[in-house]
């Protein structure tokens, strides 16, 4: 019953390959090009982000300090 069930299925996925294998047999040769490793995590600009925030928090609070 269960082999009734997929002859369906397998029916039409030999026929999907059959259509990709003939897709890829028209596609050019292709070469493999390593990607530049890039690194994510930049410290420069966090320390710099950083460094900013802090000049800013200590403007903003210098003007605004009742000397509490």
């Amino acid at each position: 019953m269960i082999s009734q069930a997929t002859t369906p299925i397998v029916t039409k996925l030999n026929a999907l390959q059959t259509d990709v294998d003939g897709i890829k047999c028209k596609l050019p040769n292709t070469v493999s090009v390593p990607y530049p490793q890039l690194s994510v995590y930049n410290p420069e600009v966090y320390r710099a982000a950083a460094f900013g925030a802090y000049a800013g928090d200590a403007a903003f609070s210098g003007y605004n300090s009742c000397g509490c």
